[in-house]
């Protein structure tokens, strides 16, 4: 079992932690889609963000024939998630597919993230059930910050079209990466619907999204799909980490 992460300030602001909150209410706590939906998005959102071009740290993941390979240097100071990832992949002795890694990093990368969360007071666990039937769910103890993803992802698509007078856009600017792929792996698990956007704007908004990505992260996106819809993968990999 993964212990829990230390504390880390900037782990809010990670993609993973920011689909983690998007995806569940923030008054109950409840998951927005199915649980399962909920931990393959977070861990294709965690891959993805080490597939992005970060300022001082640069590219860390990239797909090689539909295969998850690591790129670049290892920056000296790296997150804990960010790290067990990154030591997952390097402990294999092949590379995988980012089907196959989604589903396996999934329960891991989910208990880290909310591990973090909870470290930093913007959630806590609360445990229940009625007739027998246990429940999972992850109030809000910062309702701000729980909040923060949601709102800030659909202020940034509203923002992005104007429309005129007959409700149909007259200006539609290209969506910026970091957004393009949050929508993207929502949508690859269903959950682009929980947004509060109108049908048509969402399917708009989902193919732009879809357009603005990179080779790379296209194709990642198309795996987190393959997990999501294959539903509960088996765990084909042996993942090992740094605190084990």
């Amino acid at each position: 079992m993964t212990g829990p992460a230390p504390a880390d300030p900037v782990s809010r602001d990670k993609l993973a932690a920011r689909m983690f909150l998007i995806l569940h209410d923030p008054f109950t706590g409840k998951a927005l889609v199915r649980a399962s939906a909920v931990r393959i998005a977070v861990a294709g959102a965690e891959l993805a963000d080490l597939a992005l071009a970060r300022p001082g740290r640069g590219q860390l993941v990239a797909l090689e024939n539909d295969r998850v390979v690591l790129a670049g240097t290892r920056p000296r100071r790296l997150d804990y998630i960010s790290s067990f990832v990154v030591d997952s992949i390097r402990s294999q002795p092949e590379a995988h597919s980012a089907t196959v890694w989604t589903a396996a990093l999934a329960d891991h990368v989910f208990d880290l993230v909310l591990a973090q969360l909870i470290t930093e007071g913007v959630v806590q666990r609360q445990q229940g059930g009625l007739f027998g039937r246990s429940s999972r769910r992850f109030p809000a103890v910062d309702l701000l910050a729980a909040a923060g993803p949601r709102v800030r992802l659909e202020h940034a698509l509203r923002s992005d079209t104007r429309a005129d007078g007959a409700g149909a856009p007259d200006d539609e600017r290209a969506l910026d990466e970091e957004t393009a792929v949050l929508l993207a792996v929502l949508a690859a698990v269903g959950g682009e619907r929980t947004l509060d956007l109108d049908r048509a704007a969402r399917r708009r908004l989902t193919a732009a999204a879809a357009d603005a990505l990179p080779l790379d992260l296209r194709n990642l996106v198309t795996g987190i799909e393959v997990a999501h819809a294959s539903g509960e993968l088996p765990q084909t990999l042996r993942l090992r980490t740094s605190d084990k």
